[in-house]
């Protein structure tokens, strides 16, 4: 309210000064709060005489807010919350307000108003309340189409991984029978047939098992996520161990390959997809070797944090009692001294079904390094590589602690 000159008459000069600061300020505070795009609206609380809040008034708002009541500022200042919004009181807007003054926690609240979405902002002033709205129709219906999308595509993966895993065990049966056949016709009939016949049997059979193969790596792929639960205590280096004297004893001694490794962490993970994770990438290192060079692969370790860990590989992640964030990760490389790739196509080799090399110099599905990808995107890491034509391979698996 604007001081009087016949009041400011009787004020000493230094009392006069004062109050005209003190209403040039409160100018000031006018015109911004008239600037802005937000409502803004000042709550007095309103008590019974057992001290409880049954109201609030409206002691001072700007033009937003009184634009928003579609009333001027002059009718709306003094009133009743409750004479704008009969039966406030009754609603969980009204009772958030009262823990607001009881509490002095702010609060964010969203709710639909003449058919518009806005936000509140809602924040103890005194004994009462500055509430700040913002209308965000636009953003409220982005996320409700956000949210269908998600929903949507998570159906889609569901009905993808359904389709991968009926199918893929579908095949198996008649792909079984062809492999049978082939098996019978080269077995128990080959001097019957003339050279030309024979070589089709043959290329029967290698179609069969390279089909035997893209099934069981399409199948490995399409249930990476359904495995739930899954994660213990797993030492690498008894990891590695294994695959060397199972998965991997046929090929390592088939190319006399040497296979170096020490001082490998213990993680937290799923102990199959481990498994499959260092398999692959050791077969890989293997076979994509100098064929007049025999294969050596070195495996090694090291700790790091988060923030070490390469920009851009780790997905951002959401820290909570049920699944925390771990600062600690562990960089483990596979680094071989086989034929490389041009680094231009790295994003492309962790791609299902690309291939940077022919099928008759080197086999396999093109699935190996996506089902990497997986594993340990599932595990919350992340991969990449470094490589450089006839020099070797790296690839860098970062994995939390």
């Amino acid at each position: 309210m604007p001081i009087s000159n016949d009041h400011l008459t009787n004020l000493s000069e230094r009392e006069r000064t004062a109050v005209l600061a003190q209403q040039q300020q409160a100018e000031l505070l006018e015109r911004v709060m008239n600037a802005t795009l937000t409502a803004i609206v000042v709550h007095e609380s309103v008590y019974n005489e057992a001290g409880d809040i049954i109201d609030f008034r409206l002691t001072q708002l700007n033009q937003m807010a009184a634009d928003l009541l579609r009333l001027p500022i002059e009718a709306i200042h003094n009133q009743l919350l409750s004479r704008y919004f009969p039966g406030v009181q009754d609603t969980p807007l009204f009772e958030k307000y009262r823990r607001v003054v009881k509490t002095g926690k702010p609060s964010r609240i969203e709710l639909p108003f003449n058919d518009r979405w806005y936000d509140l902002s809602v924040t103890r002033f005194g004994s009462g309340l500055v509430v700040v709205v913002q209308e965000i129709t636009h953003m409220h219906h982005y996320r409700q189409q956000l949210e269908l999308a998600n929903r949507e595509l998570k159906r889609s993966n569901e009905s993808l991984k359904s389709f991968a895993y009926i199918a893929s065990h579908d095949l198996q049966e008649p792909l079984r029978k062809i492999t049978s056949f082939a098996d019978v016709l080269h077995n128990r009939h080959a001097g019957q047939f003339d050279a030309e016949t024979t070589d089709i049997i043959r290329r029967i059979s290698e179609s069969a098992e390279r089909m035997r193969m893209l099934i069981h790596d399409l199948l490995t792929y399409s249930q990476v996520e359904m495995r739930q639960d899954s994660f213990e205590s797993i030492d690498l280096t008894s990891l590695i161990q294994g695959l060397a004297e199972e998965e991997l004893w046929v090929a390592l001694r088939k190319s006399k390959a040497k296979l170096e490794f020490i001082n490998l962490p213990t993680l937290q993970a799923d102990p199959l997809q481990m498994r499959q994770l260092f398999q692959n990438l050791i077969s890989n290192a293997i076979k994509f070797c100098h064929p007049d060079q025999a294969p050596i692969v070195t495996i090694s370790s090291r700790q790091l944090s988060r923030a070490d860990v390469p920009a851009g590989l780790l997905s951002p992640s959401v820290s909570d009692q049920n699944n925390p964030v771990s600062d600690v990760f562990y960089e483990v490389s596979v680094t071989d001294n086989g034929i490389g790739f041009d680094e231009k196509y790295l994003d492309r080799i962790f791609q299902v079904f690309q291939r940077l090399h022919g099928r008759k110099q080197y086999s396999g599905s093109g699935i190996g390094l996506a089902i990497c990808y997986k594993i340990v995107e599932r595990h919350n890491g992340a991969i990449t590589a470094t490589s450089e034509l006839s020099k070797g391979s790296t690839f860098r698996v970062y994995l939390p602690g």
